[in-house]
C-alpha cells in the first residue's frame, strides 16, 4: 500500500512550508537536510583526501630537497649578501654563519631579542637592518 504525500510529512515532520522533493506520493522521498547532510560527508571525504595528498607531497618534496647542496655554487656569488637571524635562534644562528662563509661578500647579522621568526619579533628592526645594507651598497658601489 503507497504513502500519500501527507503520510510523508507527518512521518517526516515537514509542513507545507519546508522545501522537500518527491519523486512521486508513495516513494523515493528526498528531503533537502538529507541532501545537505550527504553533501556534508562527500565534502569531509574530499578534504580528507585533498590534505593527504598535499602532506604526502610535501613530505616528498621536503625529503628531497635534503639532497640538494649549493655549498660549491655560493662561491660564485658575485653581488653583496646579508644573511639574517635572530639572536635567539639557536637552530639557524650556526647555520647563518656558516652560509656568510661561503658567500665571497657576506655579512650576518644578528637581530637583537628576535628569535626565528625575525619578521614578527622584531620587524622594525628587520626593517631598519635590511635598510643598512642596501644603503651601505649603494655607497660602495657594489
Amino acid at each position: 500500500m503507497g504513502q500519500t504525500k501527507a503520510d510523508l510529512e507527518a512521518v517526516e515532520g515537514i509542513g507545507p512550508g519546508n522545501v522537500s522533493a518527491y519523486e512521486d506520493e508513495a516513494a523515493g522521498f528526498i528531503t533537502i537536510r538529507n541532501v545537505a547532510g550527504i553533501v556534508c560527508v562527500v565534502l569531509i571525504a574530499v578534504l580528507f583526501l585533498v590534505s593527504v595528498f598535499i602532506i604526502s607531497n610535501t613530505i616528498r618534496l621536503t625529503t628531497s630537497m635534503m639532497e640538494l647542496d649549493f655549498r660549491r655554487e655560493l662561491g660564485q656569488v658575485v653581488c653583496p649578501v646579508l644573511v639574517l637571524t635572530g639572536e635567539k635562534d639557536a637552530a639557524n644562528r650556526k647555520a647563518a654563519r656558516e652560509l656568510a662563509g661561503l658567500l665571497p661578500d657576506a655579512k650576518v647579522r644578528e637581530i637583537p631579542g628576535a628569535g626565528h621568526e625575525v619578521n614578527r619579533d622584531a620587524p622594525g628592526e628587520l626593517a631598519a637592518a635590511i635598510r643598512k645594507f642596501c644603503a651601505d651598497t649603494m655607497d660602495s658601489g657594489k
